[in-house]
């Protein structure tokens, strides 16, 4: 009887282990729905339509793309116990913009919800760039974590650089000592015949900055060691087609800054 009591507990083990290769035991897979965030304040009147698609741990690579615009809901499915959210973001004319995002489960509301933010875009791509690298935050502080980027950075945590965030992070070390903002500068842009609009923004959608051109010159303050792209305020019908899409890609680091035009050989620089 002992020996009947032992052969049926070790099938009952294989049962489960095949059940678990085979795919059939998700009862850990949970589902959640996503809010996607509203236009910002800066950009409302302006013209411009944004979209957004979802990027995740775990989406299948062959998934095809859904787009979203603000305030649209999706649902999703995943077994993490840490899933990290990404919207990734453009304008209707194709200027990509940085992504909103969030974290499940620190920033899952009550009614059920996990809304995707601007200012959680930053840690939602480290923390889904560190858990696709196989490392585990599973016991990580996310919430004060976020918190933690926002507060240092005002508010603005694309300032702020990944490399020692990352690195901490990797090797189970970090402290709010990791955080630190990037170096940046001012540059001024001399626009070419075909970027004649008067007023710029920002692709960092927490940047609200609205910059004038005087005289062709657009002078672009404060910017943060990254690369990012400058666009028209406003969006006029004609524009919202990609062939017409106008936009500024600034390249900078600590040696200096490289500024590429669109639709045109312009190519502007300069050192520190």
């Amino acid at each position: 009887m002992a020996g009947w009591h032992v052969h049926h507990g070790m099938a009952v083990v294989c049962m489960i282990l095949m059940l678990f290769a085979s795919g059939c035991y998700d009862s850990y897979k949970y589902e959640i729905e996503i809010v996607l965030p509203d236009i910002p304040a800066h950009l409302c009147g302006s013209g411009h339509d944004i979209c957004f698609r979802l990027d995740y741990p775990g989406l299948p690579s062959d998934k095809e793309a859904v787009f979203y615009s603000p305030g649209d809901t999706a649902v999703i499915s995943s077994d993490l116990p840490v899933l990290p959210v990404s919207a990734p973001a453009c304008t209707a004319s194709g200027t990509a913009l940085y992504p909103a995002g969030g974290v499940y489960p620190e920033d899952y509301k009550k009614d059920g919800k996990l809304y995707l933010g601007w200012e959680d875009g930053f840690a939602a791509e480290i923390i889904s760039n560190l858990i696709t690298a196989g490392v585990s935050l599973e016991n990580f502080n996310i919430g004060r974590f976020e918190k933690n980027l926002i507060e240092i950075s005002c508010g603005n945590p694309w300032t702020l650089s990944e490399e020692e965030i990352v690195y901490a992070l990797s090797f189970g070390i970090f402290n709010s000592n990791f955080v630190k903002k990037l170096e940046t500068h001012d540059i001024c842009l001399s626009l070419p015949y075909e970027h004649s609009e008067n007023l710029w923004v920002l692709s960092n959608m927490l940047e609200r900055r609205i910059f004038t051109r005087a005289d062709r010159i657009v002078s672009v303050s404060s910017l943060p060691e990254r690369n990012i792209l400058l666009f028209p305020a406003m969006c006029a019908a004609e524009d919202k087609d990609c062939e017409n899409n106008r936009y500024i890609e600034i390249f900078m680091d600590r040696g200096g800054w490289q500024a590429w035009f669109s639709g045109t050989t312009e190519i502007q620089s300069g050192s520190w």
